[in-house]
């Protein structure tokens, strides 16, 4: 049941972003009940928890090619690399499936293993370990996510920015993603704030 809610709420949350203040951000309670239990509800989520959901609902708004999974059956892989986040979404997120696939949440422990990800979350990294992790990959189907300044300019495909109103939002490279044979709709670049095209 929470997976079908978190299913429809997708192109709202895409739409109208997620609110933070300076030390919270904030998300619809609606969002975030699918993912805590009932007594947490109240709990307001962090920015990074926001992004989590983020990452979580690009794999509904992306397309990779058949190549990135090895079988109808092989799982959908978010690796996070930088700070880990350790809390009650990583848990529900691992329990959740996409495209009739699971979705695992993975800290890699070698940088090499960015190739096995569909998606790579580069998490409060710095530009250098940052430029370390995109060469260990150059031509793999991986979405290259980042919450670093400047990332969707240079290797990456989507990064993480705070806009005016203190929201969450994304910028995206459409020729990286290109280059790694992904497909982004254009409902989620609707949603960024900025689009790279060439």
């Amino acid at each position: 049941m929470l997976f079908n809610q978190l299913s429809r709420l997708c192109t709202c949350f895409f739409t109208t972003g997620a609110r933070m203040s300076r030390r919270r951000a904030f998300a619809p309670g609606l969002i975030m009940s699918l993912f805590f239990n009932q007594a947490a509800w109240a709990i307001q989520p962090s920015e990074t928890e926001i992004k989590l959901v983020y990452l979580y609902n690009f794999t509904k708004f992306v397309s990779w090619p058949d190549t990135a999974f090895g079988s109808i059956n092989a799982p959908f892989r978010l690796c996070i690399f930088g700070e880990q986040p350790i809390n009650e979404l990583i848990t529900s997120l691992s329990a959740k499936k996409t495209a009739g696939r699971n979705f695992e949440v993975l800290f890699p422990k070698q940088l090499s293993d960015i190739s096995t990800c569909h998606i790579a979350f580069l998490h409060r990294i710095s530009a250098t370990m940052s430029k370390r992790i995109v060469r260990q990959a150059p031509d793999s189907p991986t979405l290259l996510v980042s919450d670093l300044a400047g990332f969707a300019g240079e290797a990456g495909i989507i990064e993480f920015v705070i806009d005016e109103q203190n929201r969450v939002r994304i910028k995206v490279n459409l020729a990286n993603a290109h280059q790694r044979k992904l497909t982004i709709s254009a409902k989620l670049l609707e949603t960024a704030i900025h689009t790279y095209r060439d």
